[in-house]
């Protein structure tokens, strides 16, 4: 059986340069991440040594409780209102990141096939001769009879 010479891709500066542009991206994405972690997972800390400086020693217990009947009306109201703050934080953070990836989105879908204008277009290779123009049936010689 005659085997088909290999097929040659061809590498353009500029399928380096987006693809050096998305692990750019990425990288940064991981580092805002990472950094947006160990931001929150200092804010945390600093509530929680927060709260225990504010409450009066008590056992382990009453800490644990997320309401407790010795803290006052402004106490509560003080960390409900960090609460709701934190929480509209994190909302704003996961819309941010969510608007990131599907800005990005559109370019990481240029690079697969059947979409967008990065699509290559195959030609027969100089070693198809004939092959071409011919049909299954004609290069097998079925369909014709009278050959």
């Amino acid at each position: 059986m005659l085997r088909r010479p290999a097929t040659t891709l061809s590498i353009t500066a500029e399928d380096i340069a987006a693809y050096e542009d998305r692990r750019a991206r990425e990288a940064m994405l991981r580092e805002r991440q990472a950094l947006i972690q160990a931001q929150q997972q200092q804010q945390q800390q600093r509530i929680l040594q927060q709260q225990q400086q504010q409450l009066p020693s008590s056992s382990p217990q009453r800490q644990q409780q997320p309401y407790d009947p010795d803290i006052s009306a402004e106490e509560y109201a003080e960390y409900e209102a960090h609460q709701a703050e934190l929480l509209r934080r994190q909302g704003e953070m996961m819309r941010a990141q969510q608007q990131q990836q599907q800005q990005q989105a559109p370019v990481q879908r240029l690079g697969q096939p059947g979409r967008g204008a990065a699509v290559m277009q195959t030609t027969p290779t100089p070693g198809d001769g004939d092959r071409g123009g011919r049909t299954r049936e004609d290069r097998i010689g079925v369909g014709r009879r009278g050959r």
